[in-house]
């Protein structure tokens, strides 16, 4: 893999890949996740963080740089009410995705 400097993949074949230990997560310098929005619950980006960016984790373990991309962050509408504070809504949907990509969010107006 050290003579390449691009790999391009759909989720499925790298969680595959990394599965069969074909590669690991440590051999990565940046992993770039488009329409990162999806990164939640059972979604394949999120099993490759769960299952190689985050297992045994150790402060020592190289690992790459994640950069999360999406057009639309949010995934379900809010309603504007009395009884709701939307923008902590989206602000805890924001941190949660963040949170599971390790990573920071930064909003581009």
């Amino acid at each position: 893999m050290k003579m390449f400097d691009v790999f391009v993949f759909c989720p499925k074949k790298l969680y595959d890949i990394m599965t069969h230990g074909l590669v690991k997560i440590e051999e990565f310098d940046l992993l770039i996740f488009d329409e990162c929005h999806h990164t939640d619950q059972y979604h394949l980006y999120n099993l490759i963080m769960i299952d190689f960016f985050f297992y045994k984790y150790d402060e020592s373990t190289k690992r790459p740089f994640i950069l999360g991309l999406t057009a639309s962050p949010l995934k379900s509408k809010f309603e504007d009410s009395a009884n709701q504070d939307v923008s902590s809504q989206i602000k805890l949907k924001m941190q949660s995705l963040s949170n599971n990509l390790y990573s920071k969010f930064i909003f581009i107006s």
